[in-house]
């Protein structure tokens, strides 16, 4: 949406089940030349910004910064590349569209994540960052706001599934994004259509 909006090139690049991180068994991870390549990537394609999550929040386990991504975004900057860390949003615990699906209409907010997975303040804070690195932060006041994470917001759902969030919810956030880009990168909208 926003990509459009203001004639940026937005590329995707993806692996489905990869963050960045350490990689441990470089021979026996399906993730490690994905994240060995990238730096090379984002090097020959040389984008304004790279938008990575910063913190993951798994079912079940606390909100953690990746072991070994702090030298991923080193690279990712070293590469030329400035960084916009977006805060990570927790999992339901079962899918949420199934939860909800059979839960009545004031039992929906058993269909979101457990909230006290959820760091009261954001990890990527206290950590330190690449040079030209912004931090947003959309999951304390959009996705858990006042600490309860639902599944269902202005009746929308928040989830499609056990660990991402709907497209329609998403697309409410646009707006939501945009304000933080513009208050963390305002460079980007300088030159923008």
């Amino acid at each position: 949406m926003l990509g459009e909006a203001y004639g940026w090139e937005v590329i995707l690049a993806d692996k489905s089940g990869c963050r960045f991180g350490s990689v441990e068994n470089p021979d026996d991870d399906k993730c490690a030349e994905w994240n060995r390549n990238f730096p090379a990537v984002v090097e020959d394609r040389q984008p304004d910004i790279v938008v990575t999550p910063g913190t993951v929040i798994l079912a079940e386990s606390e909100e953690v910064i990746e072991p070994g991504t702090p030298e991923r975004w080193d690279e990712i900057s070293g590469a030329g590349a400035e960084l916009v860390l977006m805060r990570g949003t927790g999992r339901p615990v079962d899918d949420a569209d199934e939860c909800l699906a059979e839960a009545d209409e004031d039992e929906s907010e058993g269909c979101g994540p457990e909230e006290d997975l959820i760091e009261d303040s954001n990890p990527l804070e206290n950590t330190h960052l690449p040079e030209n690195t912004a931090v947003v932060d959309l999951t304390a006041d959009y996705v858990c706001p006042r600490g309860r994470c639902d599944g269902v917001i202005g009746n929308i759902a928040v989830y499609r599934d056990g660990s991402h969030l709907s497209t329609y919810y998403v697309e409410t956030l646009a707006p939501m994004l945009e304000e933080a880009l513009r208050r963390e990168k305002p460079d980007l909208f300088e030159n923008a259509l």
